[in-house]
């Protein structure tokens, strides 16, 4: 049996933020940003060295994003550098958000569009989703910087809310994606809060369907 594993990176994109370590989503300072960019992409340097004793790579380059530095060290003193295991390549990542700017550098090529539980709304209400987006596949600012984006959007933008029926669909939707593409790894990722103070029976049975595909 294949698992997909839901994450929330709720902390995490608010520590990227608070250190200019995720995708800026609006033209004010996306300019700015994508410089800084663009320069950390023309002097990294990546190799691979092979593990022998589990057939692993590491990737190592240079990074701009302090949030990146600190999630492969524990010590205090960063060293501007981000050292992974593999690439994320094959991977699909679910993002249920508001919507995420597919046209975006760190991320073009790579964002499909999945289910929306507003299709007659905006495509994109807010910059939350494409920073959640960049924070898991960014291209230089990015955990996973090769991983599929699927753009799965929860959120009505005139109410900037979304409801429990859009989120047992989007699940639903998610599951037949994923038994869909058999053989490819999947996560699902959720930055947001189902406030319903009570126990809702088709949200549970929703969700644990999800957590064991």
């Amino acid at each position: 049996m294949r698992h997909t594993r839901i994450v929330t990176l709720t902390s995490a994109i608010t520590l990227g933020i608070a250190l200019g370590g995720c995708v800026p989503a609006t033209s004010a300072t996306g300019a700015a940003t994508t410089s800084r960019v663009a320069a950390a992409g023309a002097a990294a340097t990546a190799w691979a060295t092979a593990v022998p004793s589990r057939a692993v790579s590491i990737f190592e380059s240079s990074t701009i994003s302090l949030a990146l530095d600190r999630i492969d060290q524990r010590g205090p003193q960063l060293d501007n550098r981000y050292q992974r295991r593999g690439s994320g390549a094959g991977v699909t990542v679910y993002v249920f958000d508001g919507g995420i700017s597919g046209d975006h550098p760190e991320l073009a090529g790579r964002v499909r569009r999945g289910f929306s539980a507003f299709p007659g709304d905006a495509p994109i209400c807010n910059a939350h989703g494409t920073a959640v987006a960049g924070a898991v596949g960014g291209l230089t600012l990015g955990v996973a910087p090769e991983v599929e984006i699927v753009d799965v959007k929860m959120v009505e933008c005139k109410r900037m809310r979304g409801t429990i029926q859009g989120i047992v669909e989007a699940t639903q939707w998610v599951i037949a994606d994923v038994r869909a593409n058999p053989g490819r790894r999947a996560v699902a990722n959720w930055s947001f809060v189902a406030d319903t103070g009570t126990f809702i029976p088709a949200l549970d049975s929703a969700v644990a369907a999800l957590a064991y595909i």
